[in-house]
């Protein structure tokens, strides 16, 4: 029930939290597959380079979305 108030009473917050949320989700699953390749001795190190480079890099854009929906935000409460 309060959360359904909070979600009528906030809905663009709401709907920011939410992305965030999900945004945080995929980034630490990032952090996850970044930890398992340095863990695996059968990948060769440039291999090994390379394929934390692309992850890091889908980390970066993650955070990137995250902070233009977080202008956007403040600029529409302004």
């Amino acid at each position: 029930e309060r959360v359904e108030a909070a979600m009528r009473r906030y809905p663009g917050q709401v709907e920011i939290m939410e992305a965030f949320s999900r945004i945080s989700r995929e980034r630490a699953q990032l952090s996850q597959q970044i930890n398992a390749i340095n863990r695996n001795p059968n990948i060769d190190a440039d291999s090994k380079r390379e394929i934390i480079k692309l992850l890091r890099d889908q980390q970066n854009a993650l955070v990137g979305v995250a902070n233009q929906l977080y202008n956007q935000s403040v600029e529409r409460r302004q």
